[in-house]
């Protein structure tokens, strides 16, 4: 699942796993997971999430490693925010058909930049639960989420200077990718500009003329 800021590829993620019985992988919630450890890999990455830049290599290949191997190989998985630059998708390719995995099919949530921006600049989560909340009469930063009480923050990664680099850098690095997976014919774009509900039904209706749902 591919998709700039604030496409809400991650709740088409969630949606989708949910829909075909899939296991949801998130590069952002793991990272995110990760940066809270008191080990020196999570002091590490609590520092350069902070700065919106992408995370080395190296790096995501000890996280995700782990992550995928506690997925049992009869699970299916939904990648989201996986394989951003073309040298950690070759990398991912290769790694996955060691341990017999393929991609069966890439969606692009697609949004534009002026969409990214107006959304990101509402977007907040609970500290505690990482539940994402739009901000305005009901949600303000400092306020208790409704799921668990935790205070909501803005994410590091949410501020203007962030949001910036992120788009560059997507632009720069992710796009190639998108087009490698364009060129194996694996791609689908979806607009992203609609509801929750009928992006959902699109990349459904899309999935099933792959023959990859019902």
């Amino acid at each position: 699942m591919y998709g700039p800021q604030g496409s809400g590829k991650g709740t088409q993620a969630k949606l989708l796993a949910s829909k075909l019985g899939l296991i949801h992988l998130s590069s952002g919630e793991i990272l995110r997971t990760e940066s809270k450890r008191k080990t020196t890999l999570g002091r590490f990455l609590a520092r350069q999430l902070k700065t919106g830049i992408l995370t080395p290599i190296d790096k995501l290949m000890k996280v995700f490693d782990s992550a995928i191997s506690r997925v049992p190989a009869k699970e299916g998985i939904v990648f989201d925010g996986f394989a951003r630059q073309i040298t950690e998708a070759k990398i991912y390719l290769k790694r996955l058909k060691k341990i017999g995995r393929a991609i069966d099919a890439v969606i692009l949530v697609n949004i534009s930049t002026k969409e990214t921006l107006k959304r990101l600049s509402k977007r907040a989560e609970c500290e505690n639960c990482r539940r994402v909340l739009i901000l305005g009469t009901k949600f303000k930063i400092g306020g208790k989420c409704p799921s668990c009480g935790g205070k909501i923050v803005r994410r590091s990664d949410d501020e203007p200077a962030a949001i910036a680099k992120r788009l560059r850098l997507y632009r720069k690095r992710t796009l190639p990718v998108i087009r490698h997976f364009k060129k194996e014919k694996l791609l689908t774009t979806i607009n992203g500009e609609q509801s929750i509900e009928k992006v959902h039904r699109d990349i459904i209706a899309a999935l099933k003329k792959r023959k990859l749902a019902k």
